[in-house]
């Protein structure tokens, strides 16, 4: 049987903790000895492709990972790989992989290509990451002739071997974004990282990327006199308009909010990180920010609950079903200038679990009977948002699911694997105050708007039904939600 494969952004890091306080008296310490971690567990099945002698190309599902093989690299015709993996370590952006097979070596350099996202990088910066892997011993290595293309938002490096690999940053500010009532504080911590010599006698390889095991309470003043200039909307130290920054160590402050929610409601809390070294090489003063939401006290900062998805759709040779089952939350409201009076929810990348994903294929004009049986995890292949337009009264669902199911085909004489989507999206054009989609259709094959009951309260439940035909067929589906606001 063929597999039809997909794959989930997971996240493997270099090994870096944030720092613990400064030694007493403002001595100076060595750096704690470094940490082995666990290896990553698959959290989805690879992408692979065969790469022979004349070179080619390998991409992630996702696009955040190429690999470029150069002609001469391999000798003969060899399968290459991505496997995602579980997080092992802290400090990490983005998926990491592991390349496969594992430990292959390469005649010429292989280039690694990573392009991490906006919210990868939130709480640092490009200018500051480097790429990392993990070697047999379990140990996270800095590795040398990192490249960084402003221009291209990509990182990269080459390799002459296949391991487990990872976007790492040297310094971040945690949690990169977060949302706070009026008055309520919150903890920032900048992670500063450090990488540790190599041994004499093993000079070819990279050096450690590291940080003080838990507990560690000293630190080396060389990595402690790195961050200044704690600030909010650019203001050392803030103000009472904005919020302010007070106490805590030297890595560690409390943002307090102002008494009055402030416009714009988010405000950016950063920190400067100053010739921060890493394996000899030092870098630039950089700027980290995490963005900070603001709410008026018991205003609903997320939206979390069950939704049920069932779809049905029959063409002339076949019929398809789908039922979807489990839990998604909606956080971190923003405004879009272009709708000024909504206030918007996304689906909280990493936060949405969905179980009993299920495939059937019955094709009616032909001998094959296809089936599969799959599970739809943590953020893969589902989107979309919530939107409040006037009052909590009126609101629309707008929702993406999308998966590739693993399939059996059977015949009299064949036995194949293929792909299957779920795709369900609600046209926002549509979803409140119309009962028209942009494109003039009813409102029950495009979208539609839900009503909560009783308005303002902290629950929004129902559920929709519609039917709707297709250029050869026909579709029925129906969604129902209940969803929980938390301030």
């Amino acid at each position: 049987m063929l597999r039809a494969y997909w794959l989930i952004a997971s996240v493997v890091v270099a090994g870096c903790a944030p720092p613990p306080p400064p030694p007493p008296n403002g001595t100076d310490v060595e750096l704690p000895a470094p940490r082995a971690t666990d290896v990553g567990t698959p959290s989805g099945s690879p992408v692979e492709k065969t790469i022979g002698p004349a070179g080619g190309t390998l991409a992630s599902a996702d696009g955040l990972l190429a690999i470029d093989v150069p002609a001469g690299a391999l000798a003969a015709d060899t399968l290459l790989g991505v496997q995602p993996l579980t997080n092992t370590a802290p400090s990490g952006l983005g998926p990491g992989f592991r390349l496969t097979p594992a430990g292959a070596t390469f005649s010429s350099p292989v280039k690694l290509t990573f392009k991490p996202t906006t919210e990868q990088l939130a709480g640092t910066v490009l200018a500051l990451t480097g790429i990392g892997y993990q070697d047999a011993s379990g140990f996270w290595r800095w590795m040398r002739g990192v490249e960084r293309d402003e221009a291209s938002g990509s990182v990269s490096v080459a390799t002459t071997h296949f391991s487990s690999y990872s976007l790492i940053a040297g310094a971040q500010l945690q949690p990169p974004s977060a949302s706070v009532q009026t008055s309520q504080q919150l903890s920032l911590s900048a992670v500063v990282c450090y990488t540790v010599p190599t041994p004499p006698g093993e000079e070819e390889l990279a050096p450690v990327f590291s940080s003080a095991p838990e507990g560690e309470e000293v630190y080396p003043v060389s990595l402690i006199n790195k961050l200044s200039n704690w600030s909010v909307n650019g203001i050392a130290g803030g103000n009472d308009t904005v919020g302010t920054i007070t106490g805590g160590t030297w890595r560690t402050k409390l943002f307090t909010a102002p008494k009055n929610k402030p416009s714009p409601a988010t405000v950016a809390v950063s920190v400067d990180v100053a010739n921060l070294e890493l394996d000899g090489q030092t870098f630039a003063k950089a700027v980290l920010v995490s963005n900070v939401t603001i709410g008026d006290a018991g205003e609903v900062q997320t939206w979390r609950g069950p939704v049920t998805l069932s779809w049905t759709k029959v063409d002339s040779d076949r019929t398809a079903s789908w039922q979807l089952a489990g839990t998604v939350e909606f956080g971190q409201p923003y405004d879009r200038s272009s709708e000024p009076a909504a206030t918007n929810y996304m689906v909280t990348a990493g936060s949405t679990q969905i179980s009993n994903y299920h495939v059937v294929k019955n094709y009616t004009g032909g001998p094959e009977t296809c089936t599969g049986d799959d599970t739809l995890d943590a953020d893969s292949g589902i989107g979309g948002g919530l939107v409040f337009r006037k009052s909590p009264s009126e609101y629309g669902l707008d929702l993406h699911f999308s998966n590739s199911a693993h399939m059996t085909c059977t015949s009299a004489a064949l036995s194949r694997g293929f792909v299957d989507h779920v795709h369900w999206q609600q046209n926002e054009d549509a979803v409140v105050g119309s009962d028209y989609d942009g494109n003039g259709e009813p409102a029950g094959c495009g979208g539609m708007k839900f009503i909560a009951s009783p308005p303002d309260a902290r629950s929004l439940t129902g559920s929709a039904t519609w039917s709707c035909p297709t250029w050869d067929g026909s579709y029925t589906a129906t969604l129902t939600w209940d969803l929980t606001g938390s301030p």
